[in-house]
This record gives structure tokens, C-alpha cells and sequence, in this order.
């Protein structure tokens, strides 16, 4: 037996280390491992890549060749979506509290509110004080009412009910008086008619920004609007 050990080392070259070949019953009852480490481990250059830090994909590697990608991050909506959604949370508001602020400011979901967005969103309740209050809840029915005597009692629109339509000017300025009541008087500082201080006070501008809402609806509608008139439909409106 040992000539026939020796002679398997030999075709091995292993000769002079019969261990090489392990006895399989020993190795049932042995705590020693019959292999030799340098026949069952790997060395550094055999090594998995996953195993090192220098694939930065760990999970690459045990995919069975599908690259793992993170999911494309969604396409933020327009403005005019965005905008749909948060005046349909207005139109269909029963109060207009702190709990409507906080769901329109989710509706933005990661966006913010910015010039644009707020014009959108002016569009729309423009659209909706030319239709009628029909498809008004009752919170903004009820800033359509107040905003609507303070238009009628500070400029000289049409009165809306009597003859011909609704005029964009008396809309317009009813549309900015709903979005101040129903979520705040910080939506001016986007539509160009005043700047909200430290305190969170509001001033009505002289001079209205260039570009904005303000001054367009100033200079269309200058016959319309007295001399200090504005101000006075915001004072009336309590935000002022």
C-alpha cells in the first residue's frame, strides 16, 4: 500500500508528500482537513471581483450578467399640471385653512412655488371666475364673493350680472383676490404687485414689477383702475 501511495504521489509530483492524496475515511472522523489550502482556497488573483472594494457594483457581479440600474428619477410635470391639480384642490375645498395651504404645497411635490407656477395656477381660476360660480366649493365660493364686492366697490369694471360679459380685467383682479384669500398674500410678490416683508407683512408696489401680471393688467386696464384703488381692494381684503 505504501508503494501504491508513493507511486500516485510520483504522477502528482508530489513525491515525499503522500498527504496529497487524503484517506476519505479518515477524513470522516478527523478535525484536520485532508486537503491541502493550496488545492481548495483561492489567492488573491483567483478572488471573486464582487469580494473587492474596487467594484463599486457589488450586486452586478451575482446578477447573472444583468446590470442592476437605478430607476430613472420621474419627469417632473408642466406647470400647467401642476397647476390643474392644485387649483382643483381649491375648487373643491369646503374651508380655506392651513390644512388647503399644506395640500397644495404637496401637490408641487418636489417642486417649488415659483412666477410661472403661480401664473398657471391664476389662469385657471381665471378661467373659473369667467364661467360662473357653478363649479365653485364653497370656500372658493366664497372668496369669489368677497373678492368680488371689493373689485366692484374699488374699479370701475362692468358689475358682473349686468349687461354683456365679464370682462379679463374684472377677472383677472377677482382671480388674484381669490388666490390671496385662499392661500395667502405671498402669491402678490410672484404676480408683480407687491413685496412681503421680514415680518411677513405685505406693501403694495408704486410701480409695479416689469413683466408681471401686475404690470400688464395696469397698463390693459389703466381706465378701470383709480388712483390707489389696488391698494385698497387688498386692504379690503385683509391683507393689508
Amino acid at each position: 500500500m505504501d508503494f501504491l501511495r508513493s507511486m500516485m504521489a510520483c504522477l502528482f509530483g508530489r513525491r515525499g508528500q503522500p498527504d496529497a492524496i487524503p484517506n476519505e475515511k479518515l477524513a470522516l472522523y478527523s478535525d484536520k482537513t485532508p486537503y491541502q489550502p493550496d488545492m481548495m482556497t483561492y489567492g488573491a488573483a483567483s478572488q471573486p471581483r464582487y469580494l473587492y472594494p474596487s467594484n463599486p457594483y457589488p450586486h452586478d457581479v451575482l446578477s447573472y450578467g444583468t446590470m442592476i440600474h437605478p430607476p430613472a428619477p420621474a419627469p417632473l410635470r408642466s406647470n400647467e399640471d401642476t397647476a390643474a391639480e392644485v387649483v382643483r384642490l381649491l375648487r373643491r375645498a369646503e374651508y380655506s385653512d392651513h390644512v388647503l395651504v399644506r395640500r397644495t404645497n404637496e401637490a408641487l411635490g418636489d417642486r417649488r412655488w415659483t412666477r410661472e407656477l403661480v401664473e398657471a395656477c391664476l389662469d385657471d381660476v381665471i378661467d373659473l371666475v369667467a364661467e360662473g360660480r357653478r363649479r365653485f366649493g364653497e370656500a372658493m365660493g366664497e372668496a369669489l364673493d368677497e373678492a368680488t364686492d371689493a373689485a366692484v366697490d374699488e374699479f370701475q369694471f362692468r358689475r358682473p350680472g349686468g349687461p354683456g360679459e365679464v370682462g379679463d380685467g374684472f377677472a383677472t383682479i377677482v382671480a388674484v383676490g381669490i388666490l390671496v384669500l385662499m392661500q395667502g398674500p405671498w402669491v402678490l410678490e410672484f404676480l408683480g404687485f407687491g413685496e412681503v416683508r421680514e415680518d411677513g407683512g405685505l406693501v403694495i408696489l408704486e410701480k409695479f414689477r416689469s413683466g408681471s401680471i401686475a404690470s400688464w393688467w395696469a397698463r390693459e386696464y389703466a381706465a378701470s383702475i383709480p388712483a390707489g384703488s389696488v391698494e385698497d381692494f387688498f386692504r379690503a381684503l385683509g391683507v393689508l
